[in-house]
């Protein structure tokens, strides 16, 4: 009885975070799979539980964090990099397997109408990336001061760039990448994917703090979460393949 009560005092519910700025869905649509996604690793944690949620958007992610005090979190490489001043000491402990290309390291696009020659457009992207981690990460030959903006409709800003609408160079994520290359030349018409940018890392899983003593239990759960039907038709909706070691 005594061992049994020390075990749930021990027992604690820790807030995660998935932090995405710039991506689909709200936080309330991706409630139910992420739902899904915390049952299946309390499981594999007990006594331990976990708890979490999704947002899309630079403010409410920091909100969250400051709030609610996650202890772990995956976050999109552009985020993480451009806000890990703000999140105090942060250790990168996993790396996501995206979809579609289910690697580590991933490329982004640049898209415009005609051809590089002018680079005076500002730039455009779903996701929030700043002059500096553009040309410090993605495309180091454009110029360092490029006016950069972000957009909730990428594909509608490309049809406004097609028709002469818009003058602007796109950044396309791998996953706008691959969804434009299917589009049909009628709907593109002159814009094209004229650059691939250097490969940098895919969304980072960090812990805020490393005191937790089930983040190794957590860690082996997320490196065996594709390892039943279940657990790859979960990583399926969270557009993952699964986790991999940094290294």
């Amino acid at each position: 009885m005594v061992a049994v009560l020390h075990s749930e005092a021990a027992a604690k519910t820790v807030n995660m975070i998935f932090w995405y700025p710039g991506e689909a869905g709200s936080t309330e649509e991706a409630g139910p799979v992420l739902d899904l996604f915390f049952e299946k690793i309390s499981e594999k944690i007990a006594p331990d539980k976990i708890q979490g949620k999704y947002f899309n958007t630079v403010n409410a992610g920091l909100a969250y964090i400051r709030s609610k005090r996650p202890v772990v979190g995956v976050i999109s490489y552009a985020a993480w990099v451009q806000n890990r001043g703000k999140l105090g000491g942060t250790d990168v402990i996993l790396a996501t397997l995206p979809l579609p290309g289910g690697t580590k390291m991933q490329r982004y696009a640049l898209a415009c109408k005609g051809n590089l020659a002018n680079l005076k457009f500002p730039i455009i992207s779903s996701e929030p990336m700043d002059a500096k981690f553009i040309v410090g990460n993605l495309f180091p030959d454009l110029p360092p001061d490029i006016k950069t903006s972000s957009t909730e409709q990428i594909l509608h800003d490309i049809k406004k760039i097609a028709s002469g609408e818009l003058s602007a160079l796109a950044i396309l994520t791998p996953t706008e990448a691959a969804t434009f290359k299917k589009l049909g030349p009628t709907w593109k018409k002159d814009v094209h994917i004229v650059k691939e940018s250097r490969s940098i890392p895919s969304a980072r899983v960090v812990a805020f703090n490393n005191s937790w003593s089930g983040l190794d239990k957590f860690k082996k759960a997320l490196l065996s979460f594709g390892s039943d039907q279940d657990g790859k038709d979960i990583l399926n909706e969270l557009r993952l393949k699964g986790f991999a070691d940094v290294k």
